[in-house]
This record gives C-alpha cells, structure tokens and sequence, in this order.
C-alpha cells in the first residue's frame, strides 16, 4: 500500500481515479460521434439539416426505395440511435436535401410479407413501405432500426411492446384491391 494511508483510502482513491478515466473515455467518444455527424452535414448535406444533438450517434445509411401511392422514390436514409432521415440525394452535386426526420422513440419498424424485400416503418406522423435492394439489405435494415429503438425503449424505461398511435401506411395503388381497413373491395368504374 501507500505508506502513512488505510487500503480503504487508497481503493477510494483508485475508485475516483478510474472514475476519471472512464468519464474522460465518455467524453472522447461523445466528441468523436459528434465531429462525425459534423462533418457528415456539412460535407454531404445541403442547407445544414439540424443533425448534431448530444448523445445522438449515426448508427447505420444507405439507399432504400419509398413506396409511395403510384410510384417508388429513391431515398438517401441516415439511422442515427434516436433518428431517422430520408433525404434525396442530387445527382449533380451528390449532396443530401433531408426531405424528413423521424423521432424513434415512438416508432415500430415490421417486416412487409407481401414484398420480398420490403418492410415497413411506422410513427405517429408519418408511415410508409421500403424495399430494400435484396433480402440481407432488409434483414439489416430492420435488425439495426429494431435495435435503436429497443435501446431506446429501455433506455426511458417503456414497454418492449409499442403501444404508440402509428400514421396509416400509404399502399401503392397498382397493389391495392381492397381498404386496408375496411376490407371492402375497390371496384373501377369505366
């Protein structure tokens, strides 16, 4: 031990110290996720999107195409462990123009049977369809936006379960036979 002090003061001082570096580790890491997000916005990103929050760190990106009623739109999406953006990406400049962001801490993220690599991604403001460019791209997607929001989930303490109010998901019209809701047929009139 230490000459002249008691092996408690000596672990209490070890304890603090390890303290120290742990919270200096912390800190390394806040700032590294933060000068990534940082440096993500300003060098891929037109009009400077609000992006950098403490704690936020950019989890997952890539391309998934949106179904929207009559077509498929290419997106740019950015999974971040409490975000969500979707952005088009100019084809001139390269450069992302967010297009929206989604609040994950009330969201669910499920798997799309009728599309082989589709899934679907579901808020209070806004739901919609993607397909992923094959079945590993989807598997991928859904696991790391299930895990960001299970994590989230548990870090305020909530149920595993959603018990979230979710938008309607928008179905495209050539795929559509019948109310999503009602389940009454659409018939055509000519």
């Amino acid at each position: 031990g230490v000459p002249g002090s008691s092996g408690s003061e000596f672990d209490g001082a070890m304890e603090m110290f390890h303290g120290i570096v742990d919270g200096l580790a912390a800190a390394k890491d806040e700032f590294f996720h933060r000068r990534k997000i940082e440096k993500l916005v300003a060098e891929k990103f037109s009009g400077k999107p609000r992006l950098v929050e403490p704690g936020r760190r950019l989890v997952f990106e890539g391309p998934l195409d949106k179904v929207s009623r009559n077509r498929t739109h290419r997106y740019f999406f950015h999974l971040f462990n409490d975000l969500l953006t979707y952005s088009e990406q100019s084809i001139s400049t390269g450069r992302f123009s967010l297009h929206r962001k989604i609040d994950l801490h009330l969201c669910e993220v499920a798997d799309n049977a009728s599309e082989p690599n589709g899934f679907e991604i579901k808020s209070a403001e806004k739901s919609f369809q993607v397909l992923a460019a094959d079945e590993a791209a989807k598997a991928k997607w859904i696991a790391e936006i299930g895990g960001c929001i299970a994590a989230l989930r548990k870090q305020k303490g909530l149920s595993q379960e959603s018990t979230a109010t979710v938008a309607a998901t928008w179905e495209s019209d050539h795929n559509a036979t019948a109310c999503k809701y009602c389940k009454r047929t659409f018939t055509t009139f000519l």
